[in-house]
């Protein structure tokens, strides 16, 4: 007995070092590591070709097919906002300095494809927020029937984005096709019962 408890530690050691014990976890873990994208999207295909992003040449356009043009607000200011979200302050030009490289994909070009681009609307249960994502040099392409997609679009192609062992930002070869699987998203906050349910614990 007194054998088994001395050697314990050394058996959990080399078991743990040759994948004996949490073996499925580190695995798993691993692979949740390399897939960060949040939600998951319902189609998404990666390979190991990465390209540059520099904060001072990459930029995010509207496509010239695109039915939502310069005047639809909610595009331009989410273009800005994930332009702000993915650099930070670095394309200012006091710290745009700092990081200075060339870049290998200049722009993301957002396609609204459908008539009705519904940069007036707010989102219905009808809304079709499905998109499709195309990363590759020198232009990625983001494709959606309206803007709503293309907010889920932009989203996922901010979260895409990392930075390399010399804080240089990079994207990888990317082709990603998604859609919402409801229709109706929505949370419930039932403050009557949550009084209750604290004021009776409380009482007790």
């Amino acid at each position: 007995m007194y054998c088994l408890v001395k050697f314990a530690p050394l058996f959990v050691a080399v078991a743990v070092c040759n994948g004996w014990l949490f073996g499925d976890f580190v695995g798993k873990q691993k692979e949740l590591d390399e897939i960060s994208l949040w939600p998951l999207p319902q189609k998404f295909q990666s390979s190991a070709i990465a390209f540059k992003l520099s904060p001072t040449r990459f930029q995010i356009v509207q496509a010239k097919q695109s039915s939502a043009g310069p005047s639809c607000g909610i595009l331009e200011n989410a273009f800005r906002r994930y332009s702000e979200y993915v650099f930070g302050d670095l394309k200012k030009p006091e710290k745009s300095r700092k990081k200075v490289y060339d870049s290998d994909l200049v722009e993301l070009q957002v396609w609204v494809t459908s008539a009705d681009p519904e940069c007036d609307d707010f989102p219905s249960l009808q809304t079709d927020e499905s998109y499709e994502l195309s990363v590759d040099e020198p232009s990625a392409v983001l494709k959606a029937a309206n803007v709503w997609g293309a907010l889920r679009g932009l989203e996922t192609f901010s979260q895409l984005v990392y930075e390399d062992d010399y804080a240089i930002n990079n994207i990888n070869k990317t082709d990603i096709s998604d859609f919402p699987r409801f229709a109706h998203r929505g949370i419930l906050l039932d403050s009557s019962r949550h009084f209750l349910l604290h004021g009776v614990a409380g009482s007790v």
